[in-house]
């Protein structure tokens, strides 16, 4: 992470054993102040107003390190590709659609 720049190519993902989640690709923006998010690191960013590192994505919408993998475009392609030579299912899904889903019952 201390090797990212404001620009660099990143993506987005989760991995469990069954299937990696794939939320998109996009530019890294810096530091940010999340007014939203899930994950420990957003949570405190919100409540003790610091900044989190993050990406906006290409289609749309900002994500956080800590709610979900983060790296270099090309080594998010890399895991894509792992999975798919190992037959794992690869979900698309939006940041909104996670958040909601995981956090539904969160108030």
């Amino acid at each position: 992470m201390d090797s990212w720049k404001i620009g660099d190519r990143m993506g987005a993902i989760i991995k469990t054993d069954r299937t990696i989640q794939f939320f998109g690709f996009g530019e890294y923006i810096g530091p940010s102040s999340p007014n939203r998010g899930s994950g420990i690191l957003c949570l405190l960013g919100i409540k003790f107003c610091f900044h989190v590192p993050a990406i906006y994505l290409d289609l749309g919408g900002i994500i956080f390190v800590g709610e979900v993998y983060i790296d270099r475009e090309e080594e998010i392609e890399f895991n894509l590709d792992i999975a798919r030579i190992n037959k794992t299912k690869i979900i698309n899904n939006t940041i909104d659609n996670f958040r909601n889903k995981k956090y539904e019952n969160t108030i």
